[in-house]
């Protein structure tokens, strides 16, 4: 069987315990450089739960899991990992590049018509996947978050995109806007929920955002880029990658 994180993570220690029971080899896919630990280890029993093999991204990502793991278990972990590459992250690389010169005119003329720097913020729903779902705490959240980036990251007058996670709440979302903005310049925000984040990275001057593998994209890129992770505690580190690293903001 493949599976990969989920938000209740309890829910794969069961999933993965009852394939144990059935003699069902398993394959956990990584997708994202974080949750290496919590992904196969109950942080209240503190059981383990490793699948049959581990697919991950890349060389980092199998030094990460083999470091978050180490004096946790005898098990010959990196005997259990293949290094398989990230499709999503590929692709949409290749989709942005396909891009034609019309196609991002378009873009531009729909979301900054009078071209001023356009500075797009991604959101991630930190506080229910982590504090809410999972109790455990990173330090942040993605309207901690929020409120710094534009109070601290945005000049006036400038223009603001924020893309709504498709997994967000909206109305959640719109009752935390005006604590946000209760410290922010004078800006030209829009909101965006349905259009491809894609299409938005190639149109964006500067891209922020936490963890979320849509700000690897930009990075790969050649955008400029940050990763604001202001007031991160030690959980908070484990969900940050060297690549993240580099465009630190904290």
């Amino acid at each position: 069987m493949v599976y990969g994180a989920q938000q209740h993570f309890s829910k794969n220690y069961e999933m993965l315990a009852q394939c144990r029971n059935s003699g069902i080899k398993t394959l956990f896919v990584f997708d994202s450089w974080k949750n290496y630990l919590v992904n196969f280890r109950d942080p209240l029993s503190g059981v383990f739960y490793l699948p049959s093999r581990i697919a991950v991204a890349d060389q980092a990502m199998k030094a990460g899991i083999l470091s978050a793991l180490a004096g946790y278990t005898e098990e010959n972990i990196e005997s259990k990992i293949d290094i398989l590459g990230q499709p999503a992250i590929d692709a949409s690389i290749s989709y942005i590049s396909s891009l034609s010169p019309e196609n991002v005119a378009s873009l531009r003329k729909r979301y900054n018509p009078d071209r001023k720097i356009l500075r797009l913020f991604i959101m991630e729903p930190i506080r229910e996947d982590f504090l809410q779902v999972n109790q455990v705490d990173p330090g942040y959240d993605e309207y901690t978050i929020l409120e710094y980036f534009l109070t601290h990251l945005c000049t006036e007058n400038s223009r603001v995109l924020i893309k709504v996670h498709p997994r967000q709440k909206r109305d959640e979302f719109l009752k935390s806007i005006p604590f946000v903005l209760r410290n922010a310049r004078k800006l030209f925000m829009e909101i965006e929920y349905d259009e491809k984040i894609e299409h938005l990275i190639a149109i964006a001057d500067e891209i922020y955002g936490m963890t979320s593998i849509s700000l690897t994209v930009a990075i790969r890129c050649g955008k400029k880029a940050g990763s604001v992770q202001v007031g991160r505690n030690g959980y908070g580190n484990t969900l940050s990658n060297p690549e993240l690293e580099k465009c630190l903001i904290v």
